[in-house]
């Protein structure tokens, strides 16, 4: 019984990490794309460009099937792999071990009557394999990647579920002047529905938060600490983040790295998805700025980002903070020397 249950386990485990494979080797060719065009073209594709396109890696990594094509390169990566594996197509199926179990079955003739004796029936006995070592550490390597996956998807949605609940008890912002500013940079970047304002003690620099309904969360006592033009920066860029639709991508791409979270690679394509989306966010909302009003705009960021180290806590899914990143000096020196950012 405990060795059905293993080998059953055991094939639903190597199921998954083949599913893991393929998306990882179908997603290799758009990478090296993406890598190669940021190589040769460095600076003409802007930072909307750049994240677009780590996307598209992104949601290749989550995607392992895919349409037979003649002329795709996946075409000779399938032949190879079954190659590899020894199977006759690429619905590579995992044959579980329980085929090597056998039972010793009654001698029936041709009326459906039973020639052997039922108590000599009773006396044979059920031959099944042994378990050898090799199938508890096989076991306990598949239980702990399917394990720690379930565990940061399940600590993702706990964090989205508990700030959206905490959100609630939060004070709206609805000052007239505030509402104002808001309505006037929201027709300036083209966002149809106006997000909610609140202010939230619990984060250290402003955020955007909300997968159907918006809401820009202030720290406490934000709109006190800042110029009316500092404030007006802050929320051209976090309404950039709503215009862009951030929040989904940036969902997708925690998905992606639960699923893929022992891939080194994964995270270095989510780090540069983030890098891109932020930085496409500050060109989206300085398009009309001065270079001197770019420059008060980067000692903004460096000032937050200090405050947001001292006061780093667990991040929530969904949530995009102001200051962010570990590019995020990367970000400052880029809106030093770009100065006015061009427009998209």
């Amino acid at each position: 019984m405990i060795a059905e249950w293993m080998d059953r386990f055991v094939e639903f485990g190597n199921g998954w990490l083949l599913l893991l494979y393929l998306a990882t080797w179908r997603a290799l060719p758009i990478l090296l794309a993406v890598v190669s065009l940021g190589l040769f073209l460095k600076r003409r594709l802007s930072p909307a460009i750049h994240a677009l396109l780590w996307t598209l890696v992104i949601v290749r990594l989550l995607l392992p099937v895919s349409v037979g094509s003649p002329v795709s390169v996946h075409c000779h990566i399938d032949k190879w792999t079954n190659e590899i594996l020894g199977e006759p197509s690429l619905g590579i199926e995992m044959q579980s071990q329980s085929d090597s179990r056998h039972l010793i079955l009654p001698n029936v003739d041709a009326t459906g009557n039973t020639k052997d004796n039922p108590k000599d029936i009773q006396k044979q006995p059920i031959v099944s394999r042994e378990l050898r070592v090799e199938d508890f550490f096989g076991m306990f390597f598949l239980l702990t990647v399917i394990s720690l996956t379930a565990v940061i998807l399940l600590r993702g949605v706990i964090s989205h579920v508990r700030f959206s609940l905490a959100l609630r008890q939060c004070r709206l912002l609805d000052d007239q002047p505030l509402v104002d500013l808001v309505l006037r940079e929201c027709d300036s970047l083209a966002v149809g529905r106006r997000p909610a304002l609140r202010e939230v003690p619990s984060l250290a620099a402003p955020a955007v938060f909300g997968l159907f309904r918006q809401t820009i969360c202030l720290p406490l006592r934000f709109t006190e600490t800042l110029s009316e033009q500092e404030l007006r920066w802050v929320i051209r860029h976090e309404l950039a983040h709503i215009r862009r639709r951030d929040i989904p991508v940036v969902i997708i791409a925690s998905v992606a790295g639960a699923f893929h979270w022992f891939n080194p690679m994964v995270w270095v394509i989510i780090s540069r998805l983030r890098a891109a989306m932020e930085a496409a966010a500050d060109r989206l909302a300085l398009q009309s700025l001065s270079h001197s009003e770019v420059s008060a705009y980067g000692e903004l960021l460096l000032r937050f980002a200090q405050v947001s180290v001292t006061a780093k806590k667990s991040p929530t899914l969904g949530l995009i903070s102001f200051a962010s990143g570990k590019h995020l000096k990367q970000r400052v020196k880029s809106l030093m020397r770009d100065g006015k950012p061009k427009t998209l």
